[in-house]
C-alpha cells in the first residue's frame, strides 16, 4: 500500500550519533533506495558528508548471506544479528546507505537512533513513604491475600541489575550486549528491578517491591549514562524472545522503562516490531510512555505500540491518604500517538518511589539531592510508574497464570480508575493524558473479567487507531468503524487542554458512548474524585496545531477495534 508520510522530526530525540568529518560533500543519493530509509536517515544522508559512517538497522526480505556480501562491498560491516526483525545492525558510509537500500533483499534500513532510560530528577522533600505507591493502588491488599508474584519471571530489560541488594536468588539470569558485565554501573536498572520485585523490606518488616516473591532476568542494554542504541535494545528483546522458556521459571512480563525516538509509522519502526514479536510469542510487555510531556503526540517508542502496555505517571502529592490532591506530573507524556491510537493505555505511581540505587553509580552520583537514607534514593518519571505496573502484571499471573497479554491487557485498563472531577460527570484529565486510569490491583488481579485487548489485531499488520485532530476546529475526534467523527455535539472532542470537553467515557467498548463511564462507573477509591486543582488556572493548556496539521495520521491497512467481549 502506497502511504504519504507527514512527520515532524525532532519529537523525542534529535541528537545523533556519527562518526567521522561532516564537512565534506554530502552523499550521492539513489534514488530506487530513498523510500526505504526512514525519516531520520534520509535527513543524515541528504545533511551529513558522503563519508561519514552511519550505525544503521539493516531488514531483509532473506538473503541475508548476500546482504552481508553486499555490506562488505560497499565498505560497510556487520556488527550484530538481529533475527527478532529479519535483519542486523551495521555501520555503513552514508555514501553508501541508499546504494544497499536499492538492493531487491532489502525491506527498510533504520538509523540506529539513541534510547535512554525514563526517570525524571524532581526534588524529593519531605522523605517519602516506602510504602505510599504501594498502598495508593491496593497492592498491600493483594498481599493480604497470599499473592506476590511467586512463580513469575521478570525480564528488566534497562542499565543492568545489581541482584545483591534486592534479596536472596531474585536475579536468576542475565545477559548483557554493552561489555560483558552483569554489573549496573547507572543504576536505573537496579532501581527498576526493585520496585517491581525486590525481596528487601522496610523498617516494618513490610516488602517494598511490588511483587516480592518474583524473579528477575537481567537484560542490560544501556551503558553508565544510562544511554543505548535501538540495535542495543534489539540484541536484548531478541535474547529474551529466543530464551524465555530456558528460565525457570519461564520468563512471562517485559519491562522496558526507556524511551526511544519516533521515527515514522510505528509499524515500520524495529523495536516497535520486536516488542510485537513478544506479545506475540505470549510475553505481557510493559513500557514507559515517556517523560516528553505534556504536549499532544509526546508518546516515545515503543510506547506508541498499540498493542503493549503504556503506563504514564501520577503522584499522591505527598498526601497517600487523601487522592483529591493527586494529579498527573507535566513530564509524563500524552496521546494520541502518530497513527492515532489512545495512549497512555493505564497510569500508575510516577513520583517520589524510594528504592535501592548504589551510591557510587552514575545515576546516584548525579542525584545526591534525592539520597533518603543510605543506598536508598527517591525518583520521578515514566520508569518508575511502568516498572510498579510490571509488577502488579506479575501479581495478576501469579492468580491467574493462563492470562494472555490480551487478557492481562483488558484487565488491568478496564479495572483502572479515572481521575474524576467533582462532580463525578467530567474528566479532570481526557483519557489521551490519563488513559484508563490509575491501575488498581486488587481489580485487575481478583476481578472476573471477560474479554481481551486488542481484539481483531494481529501483531506485525498495520492499523491506525480512532483519534484524528480537526484542524478547522482545532480539536482531537474520535472518529467510527469508516473514519468518519463521531458527532460534535456528542462532545467526543478534546481541545488539547488539560480537561476533557464534554462527560462521555469509555465503557470499555469500541467508542465513547454517550456517558457511560469506565466500567460501570467505578471512581477512585469508592466515590472520591479528583478535584484538578493542580492544573487550575497552571498554564498548562494544549495548542493542537503545534503537533498535527490537517489530521494527518499514518494510513494503516486495517482499523483498530478497542475492546470486544468474549462470545459465550
Amino acid at each position: 500500500m502506497s502511504r504519504t508520510f507527514h512527520y515532524i522530526l525532532g519529537l523525542v530525540l534529535t541528537i545523533f550519533v556519527l562518526m567521522g568529518s561532516t564537512t565534506a560533500v554530502s552523499a550521492k543519493i539513489d534514488p530506487a533506495g530513498w523510500a526505504k530509509l526512514d525519516t531520520h536517515l534520509q535527513t543524515l544522508v541528504k545533511q551529513q558528508a558522503a563519508e561519514t559512517v552511519v550505525n544503521v538497522i539493516v531488514q531483509t526480505h532473506g538473503e541475508e548471506t548476500a546482504v552481508e556480501s553486499l555490506i562488505q562491498q560497499l565498505g560497510g560491516t556487520v556488527t550484530k544479528a538481529l533475527p527478532i526483525i529479519d535483519g542486523f545492525a551495521a555501520q555503513m558510509p552514508q555514501q553508501a546507505v541508499t546504494r544497499l537500500a536499492a538492493a531487491p533483499a532489502i525491506k527498510h534500513i533504520h538509523f540506529d537512533a539513541p534510547v535512554v532510560s525514563t526517570s525524571h530528577n524532581t526534588p524529593s522533600t519531605p522523605i517519602p513513604n516506602p510504602q505510599a505507591h504501594i498502598n495508593n493502588i491496593g497492592v498491600d491488599q493483594v498481599w493480604a491475600k497470599g499473592v506476590d508474584g511467586t512463580g513469575i519471571t521478570v525480564a528488566v530489560v534497562d542499565s543492568g541489575i545489581q541482584g545483591s541488594f534486592l534479596g536472596a536468588n531474585s536475579v536468576i539470569s542475565w545477559y548483557d550486549v554493552v561489555d560483558g558485565t552483569t554489573a549496573d554501573m547507572h543504576g536505573h536498572g537496579t532501581f527498576m528491578a526493585g520496585v517491581i520485585g525486590s525481596g528487601q523490606k522496610d523498617a516494618n518488616n513490610k516488602p517494598i517491591g511490588i511483587a516480592p516473591g518474583v524473579r528477575l532476568v537481567n537484560v542490560r542494554v544501556l551503558d553508565a549514562q544510562g544511554k543505548g542504541s535501538y540495535s542495543q535494545v534489539l540484541d536484548g528483546l531478541n535474547w529474551v524472545l529466543a530464551n524465555r522458556s530456558k528460565t525457570n521459571p519461564r520468563i512471562r512480563v517485559v519491562n522496558l522503562s526507556i524511551a526511544g525516538p519516533v521515527t515514522g509509522p510505528y509499524w515500520e519502526n524495529p523495536i516497535n516490531q520486536a516488542v510485537e514479536q513478544l506479545w506475540k510469542a505470549g510475553l505481557v510487555v510493559v513500557t514507559a510512555a515517556g517523560n516528553t510531556g505534556n504536549t499532544p503526540g509526546s508518546i516515545t517508542t515503543p510506547g506508541n505500540d498499540p498493542f503493549v502496555i503504556t503506563v504514564g505517571a501520577f503522584t499522591d502529592n505527598y498526601t497517600p491518604t487523601n487522592i483529591s490532591d493527586d494529579y498527573i506530573p507535566p513530564f509524563s507524556a500524552a496521546g494520541p500517538t502518530e497513527a492515532g491510537f489512545i495512549k497512555p493505555d493505564v497510569i500508575a505511581p510516577g513520583a517520589h518511589i524510594p528504592m535501592y540505587a548504589h551510591n557510587t553509580s552514575t545515576w546516584a552520583l548525579a542525584n545526591v539531592n534525592q539520597t533518603i537514607g543510605t543506598n536508598y534514593f527517591s525518583i520521578a518519571g515514566t520508569s518508575p510508574a511502568a516498572a510498579v505496573t510490571s509488577g502488579v502484571v506479575a501479581l495478576m499471573l501469579d492468580q491467574n497464570p493462563r492470562l494472555t497479554p490480551n487478557q492481562v491487557k483488558h484487565r488491568l485498563m478496564i479495572s483502572a480508575r479515572p481521575a474524576m472531577q467533582s462532580d463525578g460527570k467530567t474528566l479532570a484529565y481526557s483519557i489521551l493524558q490519563q488513559g484508563a486510569g490509575r491501575i488498581w490491583a486488587p481489580d485487575a488481579v481478583f476481578g472476573n473479567y471477560s474479554g481481551e485487548a486488542n481484539s481483531g489485531m494481529v501483531p506485525g499488520e498495520d492499523y491506525v487507531g480512532p483519534v484524528i485532530y480537526d484542524a478547522a476546529l482545532g480539536v482531537y475526534r474520535f472518529v467510527d468503524e469508516n473514519r468518519n467523527p463521531l458527532p460534535q455535539e456528542a462532545n467526543y472532542v478534546w481541545n488539547g487542554g488539560n480537561f476533557w470537553n464534554g462527560g462521555n467515557f469509555w465503557n470499555g467498548g469500541n467508542f465513547w458512548n454517550g456517558g457511560n463511564f469506565w466500567n460501570g462507573g467505578n471512581f477512585w477509591n469508592g466515590g472520591n474524585f479528583w478535584n484538578g486543582t493542580y492544573f487550575d488556572n497552571s498554564g498548562f493548556y494544549w495548542n493542537g496545531d503545534t503537533y498535527w496539521s490537517g489530521g494527518n495520521f499514518w494510513n494503516g491497512n486495517g482499523y483498530w477495534h478497542g475492546f470486544t467481549l468474549e462470545q459465550p
